[in-house]
């Protein structure tokens, strides 16, 4: 099986997943439309990588979803 590399989440930080490690604390809108608070989670060891969560939810470093399209990461809402 071959997968479009354009459907794969990319592992490479971008503006907005920057803003939200240096911001912990700040609301993330949703693609369903729920707000959340994602946190940084370092890898742990040379098998796991960065990335963010919440009670409910797992990121990747550019912001998509582990688990679904519907949990992607659309908006920061600024202070």
């Amino acid at each position: 099986m071959m997968l479009n590399p354009a459907t794969q989440p990319k592992p490479d930080w971008n503006e907005f997943t920057q803003y939200l490690r240096d911001h912990p604390g700040t609301f993330v809108l949703l693609r369903n439309g729920y707000y959340v608070k994602p946190v940084f989670e370092p890898a742990e060891d040379e098998h796991c990588v960065d990335g963010f969560g919440d009670d409910n939810h797992r990121w990747n470093t550019d912001g998509t979803s582990i688990t679904s399209d519907d949990f992607d990461m659309m908006e920061l809402e600024k202070a």
